[in-house]
């Protein structure tokens, strides 16, 4: 029998955890509780700072690229890892009813990073 997960009224589609090496990145495709696919890549940047001083700070930028969720996370780069506070919106249905939002956290060891990802879905008039 298939789990359900609901958290804070949200209910977890994908719960999972990579090792993803440097310079390279993870594409993932499920489908959602409706049996619609969901295709997410997910990268992990490094920039270069100019100011030796001064730490990069972690970003993250969400793009669409062909019915592709583009997750960037950009000097999330801590032994400890970064994560999200809050969950996170990357898409919504057409009828702007039903809204996909993240959780993660990412650290880096060495030349590689541990990914903990969790996608979940909410019907927005439930939130209210």
């Amino acid at each position: 029998m298939p789990q359900k997960v609901i958290l804070g009224g949200r209910t977890v589609l994908l719960n999972k955890s990579w090792l993803l090496p440097e310079n390279e990145s993870i594409f993932v495709e499920f489908e959602d509780e409706d049996g619609d696919s969901v295709k997410i890549r997910i990268e992990v940047l490094t920039s270069e700072n100019n100011e030796k001083n001064e730490k990069p700070k972690a970003a993250l930028e969400i793009d669409n690229e062909e019915d592709v969720a583009v997750i960037t996370f950009i000097n999330w780069n801590q032994p400890f890892g970064n994560s999200t506070a809050k969950p996170i919106a990357f898409a919504v249905a057409d009828d702007g009813r039903i809204e996909l939002s993240f959780l993660a956290n990412i650290a880096k060891i060495s030349s590689l990073y541990r990914v903990e990802f969790q996608v979940m879905s909410v019907v927005k008039n439930e939130l209210t």
